[in-house]
């Protein structure tokens, strides 16, 4: 590009330089606004927000979990002849390692019961329908239970 000789000339440059300039900050202005949309601030669908979704904060607890105050639980109780005792009977010391052996006395420590539910059985059953003749009438009959 060749600068002009006269200073009207370079007048001129500088004012369509100035046309083009603003031109392009108005294009740029534009384009900025396209890529800063989304579906929170335009009538653009969720679908199009594409990875750069913004972030959903956690809405913080004002409940502390557990039972509250006041409210009586509903746990299952302790029956008092389960269908199966099993016990737990140490053999050997946790801290020496040592065989306890049968000398050594055992006490109920403590006790827990677990219910379990046993597992779900196909059970087939077959009904077979008998049917007989009235020995007074002799009118054929089948059986409905």
């Amino acid at each position: 590009m060749k600068l002009p000789d006269t200073i009207e000339e370079c007048h001129v440059l500088i004012m369509q330089l100035l046309e083009v300039i603003d031109g392009l900050q108005q294009r740029i202005k534009v384009l900025e606004e396209r890529v800063n949309q989304n579906s929170g601030n335009s009538h653009r669908p969720p679908s199009t927000d594409g990875y750069r979704k913004p972030a959903f904060a956690k809405k913080t607890k004002q409940v502390k979990p557990g039972g509250k105050k006041g409210h009586e639980g509903d746990t299952l109780k302790k029956l008092e002849s389960p269908d199966t005792i099993v016990e737990l009977v140490a053999d050997h010391c946790a801290h020496c390692h040592k065989e306890l052996g049968s000398k050594s006395p055992q006490y109920l420590h403590d006790s827990r019961q677990v219910f379990d539910i046993p597992p779900i059985q196909v059970v087939c059953t077959e009904y077979r329908r008998m049917g007989c003749e009235c020995a007074h009438c002799g009118a054929y009959n089948v059986g409905t239970r």
